[in-house]
This record gives structure tokens, sequence and C-alpha cells, in this order.
């Protein structure tokens, strides 16, 4: 909230990533602005910040960021998935921008590294939840941000499809892997 206050996103980002496993439910952080009497321009960059701070800290530490998506995947949340394939987008570019997909280009602006263990667990939950749509432009956004599926990628999106006994797909994305020179 001071961060925010200052209107640095830099160092609310920084701030976030030194706490253990930071949540920011929406009706808290109203309940707390309304107890500090905040401006309505500090509340609407309070708001603002939220969700890629939290995205950033649960990608920074990939163990919560399993264990996130696995809770998500039980009951099949399909917009809470699709928010946070959304804002993990978001990570790479525009105002709110924290994320890098090479480890040699972390920064003070951009201090997470997005390994391919994080494109994994997303691509392999979105499968088993049978969202291959939303698996499928998530693909097409690691491809565009210059990520190429790794093993570990590919692996995820074929144990999916064999999780789910979609057995094409499975074929599919095997010679599909093979031809990219996997």
């Amino acid at each position: 909230t001071a961060h925010a206050l200052n209107g640095s996103f830099e160092d609310a980002l920084h701030a976030v990533l030194q706490t253990p496993h930071p949540r920011f439910p929406t009706s808290r952080l109203v309940k707390i602005m309304e107890e500090l009497e905040l401006a309505r321009d500090a509340r609407e960059r309070i708001i603002k910040y939220a969700p890629a701070l939290e995205v950033a800290s649960l990608v920074f530490q990939p163990h919560a960021f399993r264990s996130h998506v696995q809770n998500l995947t039980e009951p099949r949340s399909e917009e809470q998935l699709k928010k946070l394939c959304v804002q993990l987008a978001a990570g790479f570019e525009g105002e709110f921008a924290w994320a890098t997909s090479e480890e040699s280009k972390v920064s003070r602006s951009r201090p997470v590294f997005v390994k391919d263990s994080i494109w994994s667990i997303l691509i392999r939950a979105l499968v088993v939840c049978r969202y291959d749509a939303l698996a499928g432009r998530l693909w097409t956004k690691m491809i565009k941000l210059g990520i190429k599926p790794t093993v570990a990628i590919w692996h995820a999106l074929l144990d999916g499809y064999r999780d789910t006994q979609q057995f094409g797909r499975v074929l599919s994305a095997w010679n599909t892997m093979l031809k990219s020179g996997i």
C-alpha cells in the first residue's frame, strides 16, 4: 500500500518478493483501504497492482505456484486459471511488467525469471481440466515471447493428454514435438 501511494510498482514488487506467500484478496484490500481512508486514485492503483504482484510472487516461488495451480485444478476453476494465464502473460509487457523469459535478463525492473517448470505446470493443468483452447492460447503466447518449448514443457503436455486419455492428441503432440527437433 505504501509503495502504491508513492506510485512505485517496482518497489512494491520487490517488497512482495521478499514476503513468503503473500495474498491479496480484493475484499481484504478494500477493507484496509477503507480503514486507511485512502483517496480514490490510491485505491485504484492498489487494485491495479494487486493481481500482478500476487502472480509475480507465486511464479517467484515455483513450489507455491504448483500448489496454487493444483488447488485450481481440483474444483476445475476455469475463470481463475484464465486470470492466472492472463496475469502471467501480462507480466512480460506493459505498465506492470515483472517477468523475463531469459535468466540472463533478470534485472531490478524484471526480477522474476519464468522457468520452464511454470509453463509446464500451467499447460498440464489446463489440459487436465480440458481447457484446450486456453492451453493453446498459452502455448501461442509462450512462442510469441520467444520461449521454445523444452522437453519438460512437451512432457507436461503429453502427460496431460495421457492422464485424460486423449490418446489421439498424445500422438499428434508427439509427432509435432519430433518435428520441432526435440
